[in-house]
């Protein structure tokens, strides 16, 4: 909401003016952010400039060609190329989900003194451009850290603000994940964790992974990933369908004999249509 309300103010206040505003997927940018710049400017108690389409303001005036704003999905990282004007604010929602690519295609927009970034999102990423703001480049970014313990439902214990974390989820957290744990730190505290070296996997891939799998289609390939068992223990045999870009989790089951194992994997094969 904040952002929302600072890419309307800019907008507003100055002329001419660019808005850009970019979040990892097309949906995020339509349903979160731009929801709010939808709902704001309809509401406003005098009438603001421009027409606010979708993920889009514009003005009528053919004069105003410099005078717009719009938003986008991070993975189009020629959208913002080429822009310039006296007055620019590119906002970086769930920024911890942009890749650095599109941070540094964002650059040449940036040039005049009138040029202005903000950047929100959940601490979670252990590295890129979000990160470094914080422990690396904090010379050209202000930094706020907002703890889920400062906010008012979780300070008064009782629902004062809709939609706002409450005292009850933080306790949750607290019991089932601890006060030494990335989730707490990183979701109630606001704060980077330092996973080190050891993961397998970043955090920050599982959280990207997430947010893309709904742009992600069904379709060929298709092919059955086996993580057979070894027969000489009790472990199980992890059975997954890839369908396009898409994986789903099949089944997971022991079966020490290796010839009636594979059998089985045949079978399933044929029955999904690999």
């Amino acid at each position: 909401m904040v952002a929302a309300m600072v890419a309307l103010w800019f907008f507003c206040t100055r002329k001419p003016a660019v808005v850009i505003t970019t979040a990892p997927t097309g949906r995020q940018v339509k349903n979160l952010l731009w929801r709010y710049i939808r709902k704001m400017h309809a509401r406003a108690t005098r009438k603001l400039p421009g027409r606010v389409l979708s993920v889009e303001i514009k003005t009528d005036n053919a004069a105003d060609s410099d005078w717009w704003a719009l938003g986008f999905a991070s993975r189009d990282s020629n959208a913002a190329q080429g822009v310039h004007s006296e007055n620019v604010l590119i906002v970086y929602d769930e920024a911890t989900g942009i890749p650095d690519e599109i941070r540094n295609s964002m650059e040449g927009a940036l040039g005049d003194n009138n040029a202005r970034e903000l950047a929100l999102g959940n601490p979670t990423a252990d590295n890129g451009f979000f990160r470094d703001a914080w422990e690396k480049s904090q010379e050209f970014w202000h930094t706020i850290n907002i703890s889920a313990l400062r906010t008012p439902n979780v300070r008064a214990r009782k629902r004062l603000i809709p939609g706002l974390v409450g005292h009850e989820w933080v306790e949750k957290i607290r019991r089932r994940f601890g006060e030494q744990s990335p989730f707490w730190v990183c979701r109630v505290l606001g704060q980077f964790f330092n996973f080190g070296e050891e993961k397998t996997i970043p955090p920050s891939w599982v959280k990207l992974a997430q947010q893309r799998y709904h742009q992600m289609q069904d379709g060929l390939p298709r092919r059955l990933l086996v993580d057979p068992a070894a027969s000489a223990n009790n472990d199980s045999t992890g059975v997954v369908l890839q369908a396009g870009l898409r994986l789903r989790a099949v089944e997971k089951y022991q079966e020490p004999d290796t010839q009636a194992n594979a059998r089985r994997i045949l079978r399933k094969a044929i029955e999904l249509h690999c």
